[in-house]
């Protein structure tokens, strides 16, 4: 890659300094536009800027020139600079809460809670799981940057679960391409809105950003989506409520939320694909809306990553790990199992 300063489009300002990025292409992002994959990952740029910075010739995909329609695919190292992009650093050591479910020389499995974000990005820097994994300094891969050590996947925040994360390059590279090939085997749980008419079935739609909502994402068809497949369970059924696992095929941005959201059961508590709002004691039944008992069980979308099964990349056998259901999921479900209906 050229080592000199790199151009960058004008805002009408004078030139600053750029500083250089570089970012590793994850499962999530696997098959997208070069410029949507940089407006997510620099929310504080606008896409036709960042399509202005890629036609300069600034942005390279595995050090070769790229256009803004460019497809990444998980592995791929993008590299670039943007103007006042503030400069990474050493990622502050802090003590974040995680459960670790197996350690050995190759990697770390962990047990993520809701409400921490994975690694920083835009407007998070303090609090994530990288911040913990740096404070126990392990020892993580390095090829997803100083941001990023070990990252292989990625959950949503307020996703709680079990993750893999990679203590050495090899690992790193092993695993992530178990990712790209769908070798991996995940399990979700989540607690839905409604009863499905059957019991089991499968989501088959392409996943992109939404026409209506940039925010969101949506089942889009046409190049703007990428292939997602969810096959799902109903394991247990409540009045209004069920249980169900989920088997994603793939690994897209909300897809679990917005496969069963589709189909016209929402997560429970999901405030963008569903109807938000906290599950109260009330709403299982156990006292009335205005009783002083009337606790909130659970404050987030109820989605766990249950159960990851890969070839572990030190011995390639098979295996599986699984993190217990979060507490307040937990909750949920021995409300749901034991409230009775009270006159209100």
């Amino acid at each position: 890659m050229n080592t000199d300063a790199p151009k960058t489009p004008s805002d009408g300002e004078s030139r600053r300094s750029a500083v250089p990025f570089s970012l590793l292409v994850g499962e999530e992002d696997a098959g997208a536009r070069l410029d949507v994959f940089l407006s997510e990952h620099f929310a504080d740029r606008s896409r036709t800027w960042l399509k202005r910075l890629v036609k300069e010739g600034d942005v390279r995909i595995g050090g070769r020139p790229a256009k803004p329609a460019s497809r990444v695919e998980i592995g791929d190292v993008v590299t670039g600079a943007l103007e006042d992009l503030p400069v990474p650093g050493v990622i502050e050591p802090q003590d974040v809460p995680f459960g670790v479910l197996h350690k050995d020389e190759d990697l770390l499995v962990v047990d993520k809670p809701a409400g921490i974000v994975v690694h920083p990005g835009a407007g998070v820097r303090d609090g994530t799981l990288v911040n913990g994994l740096v404070y126990r300094a392990l020892g993580y891969s390095d090829v997803g940057g100083v941001e990023r050590p070990g990252i292989v996947h990625r959950l949503d925040r307020d996703t709680s679960g079990v993750m893999v994360v990679a203590r050495h390059n090899a690992a790193h590279a092993a695993l992530a391409k178990q990712f790209h090939d769908r070798e991996t085997s995940k399990t979700y749980l989540a607690i839905v809105l409604g009863e499905p008419r059957f019991d089991e079935g499968v989501v088959d739609g392409a996943i992109g950003r939404s026409r209506r909502d940039p925010s969101k994402m949506a089942i889009v068809a046409g190049e703007e989506g990428k292939p997602a497949l969810t096959r799902w369970k109903a394991l247990e059924r409540f009045n209004g409520y069920t249980l169900v696992e989920c088997y994603p095929r793939t690994g897209r941005t909300h897809q679990i939320r917005v496969h069963l959201a589709s189909i016209g059961h929402p997560l429970l508590c999901d405030p963008v694909y569903g109807r938000g709002g906290d599950f109260r004691r009330s709403d299982a039944n156990l006292c009335r809306r205005d009783d002083k008992s009337d606790a909130i069980l659970l404050k987030r979308h109820a989605l766990h990553a249950r159960a990851l099964g890969f070839r572990h990349p030190g011995s390639a056998e098979a295996v599986r790990f699984e993190a217990p259901l979060a507490t307040d999921m937990e909750f949920v479900l021995v409300a749901l199992r034991t409230g009775r209906p009270v006159r209100r």
